[in-house]
């Protein structure tokens, strides 16, 4: 995955760009819950009351449905929405202003994960299916 990842950003014009999405509310992740494909949806949209919806189905119903959304998961979102705007303008996704740099794919292997706060991390390439929220 990594390689092919390389070598696609080393032979096309425009930089591509890697994130893991990490975030999960207070009380979910209390839980043991864990973030999902398709998790950040929520979040780039602003309806942090979507992940609700799957509970019983990604998510276990012994949850609470009150996941315990807090300032973290909206500022997450403020920032995944002002990234897509960012992204759509200038082909950049940084967020200078939130103070999110995201760095382009390259042989460094590293990525953004999109937690509270955002970080930089390395090791996309050997990353897990599934990473616990910080």
């Amino acid at each position: 995955m990594a390689q092919l990842l390389l070598t696609m950003s080393q032979q096309q014009k425009s930089p591509i760009y890697t994130y893991i999405y990490t975030q999960v509310p207070p009380n979910w992740k209390s839980q043991g819950i864990y973030a999902w494909h398709g998790s950040e949806v929520s979040s780039e949209f602003g309806d942090e009351n979507y992940l609700a919806l799957f509970i019983g189905a990604l998510v276990p119903s012994t949850v609470p449905y009150d996941s315990g959304v807090d300032y973290r998961d909206f500022w997450v979102s403020e920032f995944m929405m002002t990234m897509l705007a960012e992204f759509a303008e200038s082909g950049r996704p940084s967020v200078k202003h939130m103070g999110v740099y995201w760095p382009a794919y390259d042989t460094r292997d590293r990525y953004l994960d999109i937690g509270y706060p955002p970080l930089v991390m390395t090791g996309y390439s050997t990353a897990q299916a599934q990473l616990p929220s910080r």
